[in-house]
């Protein structure tokens, strides 16, 4: 895979609430399919929310606040 081939992870929820427990599951499906970006949607709270990650190598990550649509 090269950096800039375009895939990236997309992880649905239908959750009142995110906890921790879906961030982590993004996380290690970014590691393990050694993808540098994703995105955690849910569609079951009052408002569509959306957050995003960057996944490096060296073990960084950095994650958006919450987006709601």
């Amino acid at each position: 895979m090269t950096e800039h081939d375009g895939r990236f992870i997309v992880e649905l929820k239908t959750a009142k609430a995110l906890a921790e427990e879906p961030v982590a599951q993004v996380l290690g499906y970014l590691k393990s399919a050694r993808l540098e970006h994703g995105l955690l949607i849910n569609f079951g709270s009052y408002k569509f929310e959306m957050r995003k990650f960057a996944w490096s190598q060296d073990g960084t990550c950095r994650k958006s606040k919450p987006t709601f649509l």
